[in-house]
């Protein structure tokens, strides 16, 4: 996926300077990660893991003239919820991707609970959390984007991941 310069600049005017992305580091987050940079966003970038976030910052500072801050937090603990929020006080973010997340597949009966748990709060409380934030942000500021992703899980249960897929369809319905 590339971005137009058109597409580029219309993204900046509606939303601003900065953006922020959970899930920064892999997948389809460092994707969108990398096109925000391409477009000039600055960025709060997240994860848990400290080293592929210093990389991926390092990655996108060699390419682009934009500002970077990296959060390393577990959006599953209200810690690690609270720790972005503080990070980006002051900073006139206008769009959030909410991209961290994962899943657990097999028996659910084998799966151990607290994996169950940890899941739900990544894909949908911390979902919930910082949207709530930043729902109230952009309201004040009369403008803002949030982007949520889901999975198509989320229209149908599946064997062997009916959590996940429960937790995507929370998302489809959330959004």
């Amino acid at each position: 996926m590339e971005l137009s310069q058109k597409e580029k600049i219309r993204l900046k005017n509606k939303y601003g300077e900065w953006a922020m992305v959970t899930g920064a580091s892999s997948g389809i987050g460092l994707e969108l990660t990398r096109q925000l940079a391409s477009a000039g966003f600055n960025l709060i970038i997240n994860s848990r893991q400290l080293d592929k976030l210093q990389a991926v910052e390092k990655e996108l500072k060699s390419n682009f003239s934009i500002e970077i801050i990296v959060v390393d937090a577990d959006v599953s603990e209200n810690a690690g919820v609270e720790k972005l929020i503080h990070q980006t006080k002051g900073l006139k973010v206008g769009l959030i991707i909410h991209s961290a997340g994962y899943g657990t597949s097999g028996f659910y009966v084998d799966i151990p609970l607290a994996s169950e748990i940890n899941m739900l709060r990544v894909n949908c409380e911390a979902v919930l959390s910082l949207t709530h934030y930043f729902g109230n942000q952009f309201k004040q500021k009369n403008r803002g984007g949030i982007i949520l992703l889901s999975s198509l899980v989320a229209f149908q249960g599946v064997p062997y991941s009916a959590n996940y897929a429960a937790s995507k369809a929370y998302i489809q319905s959330f959004a």
